[in-house]
């Protein structure tokens, strides 16, 4: 796999004008002085591009600077970095609990966020996570979620609604969110109108609302 760097390093060893790979001509203790410190003050995809570039190019061992990718993940406002600070500790085989507490209180972050809440559903189901839905959708959350994935173009009017597993779920058409009201829901995500079509065709061609209930 390719990846982009978009990266500024720490002030503290790099000028402007040195180029990316004058890292590799650094000494083992200054490495490690830039990991640290570009572990402590990075965010998002500076940090992502910057430890991805050291696993890449072998130039340190990550799981060396387990502890401070925890604390860095305990102080993480944003959801790109829990997302991949959260996979980073799961390759390394950090106790899940650790991983576990650090979502649930960071649920504000990312339970509630319809851009990465399914992401983040997708890797804590995959990964076999203890963390269960905190709260039930009010019905101005769930208008709220279903428009905002219409309006990003995520979804179209009258998408396939996938509920509790099952694919096929029928709702008067243009009523979707009528239909929702009856529910408890304590999930919401969506199989985009691009990717859709790939498994159901035509009548997957508004995409897929996948809905999970109490």
């Amino acid at each position: 796999m390719k990846w982009t760097f978009l990266l500024l390093f720490p002030l503290l060893v790099f000028s402007q004008d040195n180029s990316f790979n004058g890292i590799k001509k650094l000494t083992k203790e200054k490495l490690e002085i830039v990991i640290n410190d570009s572990i402590q003050k990075m965010e998002s995809l500076n940090l992502y591009n910057f430890l991805l570039y050291i696993e890449e190019e072998k130039l340190a061992n990550l799981k060396d600077y387990n502890r401070q990718l925890i604390a860095k993940m305990e102080a993480s406002k944003w959801p790109i970095d829990l997302h991949f600070l959260s996979k980073i500790l799961i390759e390394q085989k950090t106790k899940k609990n650790i991983i576990e507490n650090i979502l649930d209180k960071k649920r504000d972050v990312w339970e509630l966020n319809s851009n990465w809440s399914p992401k983040f559903w997708k890797m804590i189901n995959d990964n076999k996570l203890n963390i269960t839905p905190s709260s039930i959708y009010t019905k101005e959350k769930i208008a709220e979620v279903i428009d905002n994935y219409v309006k990003e173009n995520k979804l179209g009017a009258n998408p396939i609604l996938s509920l509790n597993g099952y694919d096929l779920t029928e709702y008067e058409k243009d009523k979707l969110k009528e239909y929702l009201y009856q529910f408890n829901i304590l999930y919401i995500g969506f199989v985009s109108k691009e990717e859709c079509p790939k498994t159901y065709g035509y009548r997957g061609r508004d995409g897929m609302l996948i809905v999970k209930t109490k």
